[in-house]
């Protein structure tokens, strides 16, 4: 098993990604009766289109078994300051032992700082949480982020 780490085009790699979005969402969505899956793909493109999206992945061999997304944006409070973002983190299970979760992570977030990010965010479920692992990266535990679902299906 031979895993690449490398930035990659979202918009090039869509339809790769489509398929472990959906795993993705199967292990860790919540309200999955009333909130289906249906990305807003021509916003992510809008996004990087302003060079304010990063997508890193993880291929063994041309096989995508995981990837993060990061939204780029000044700190609007502090204005010396740039934020990554991560809007979704994710890897094949079959993968999960070993390093490549932490070289696909350290990868980014080495990437990141050469674009002058100064603070990184990551969030992560409840129900799925992996503290220790972002520990073990230098993160500091900041906020809790309560969600209520209060729509019509």
């Amino acid at each position: 098993m031979s895993i690449t780490i490398q930035e990659e085009s979202f918009t090039a790699s869509q339809d790769d990604l489509l398929p472990l979005i959906e795993e993705h969402w199967e292990e860790v969505a919540w309200y999955k009766d009333d909130i289906k899956l249906s990305p807003r793909w021509d916003l992510y493109e809008q996004i990087e289109s302003q060079n304010n999206l990063r997508f890193y992945t993880a291929r063994d061999g041309d096989k995508l078994v995981g990837y993060t997304i990061f939204f780029i944006a000044p700190l609007i409070h502090y204005a010396d300051h740039t934020l990554a973002d991560n809007d979704i983190v994710y890897l094949d299970p079959a993968y999960r032992k070993g390093y490549t979760a932490i070289k696909l992570l350290k990868f980014s977030y080495s990437e990141l700082k050469k674009l002058g990010v100064s603070v990184i965010s990551t969030k992560m479920k409840s129900d799925h949480e992996f503290h220790s692992f972002m520990k073990h990266l230098g993160f500091d535990l900041m906020e809790y982020n309560y969600t209520k679902y209060v729509g019509e299906a």
